[in-house]
């Protein structure tokens, strides 16, 4: 999905020249590690949680942390 709006972005702004195989490496090559990343502290808050509520709230304080952290 990430891979076709790029490319529906760059359609609509005129360009024409796509390189898939380096959309394909960073989106599996690079950007997989950091979804990994994120799916195992998400499983292991929604374990120390253990309330499914509470679990949400804390992986999106989580989420939102890490965003203004890298900002």
């Amino acid at each position: 999905m990430a891979v076709i709006s790029g490319i529906i972005a760059q359609l609509s702004q005129g360009h024409t020249h796509f390189e898939l195989g380096l959309y394909f490496k960073g989106l599996v090559g690079i950007d997989l590690l950091g979804y990994w990343h994120l799916a195992a502290v998400a499983v292991f808050i929604q374990t120390v949680a253990n309330n499914k509520y509470l679990g949400f709230v804390l992986t999106g304080v989580y989420l939102v942390g890490l965003k203004i952290s890298a900002a």
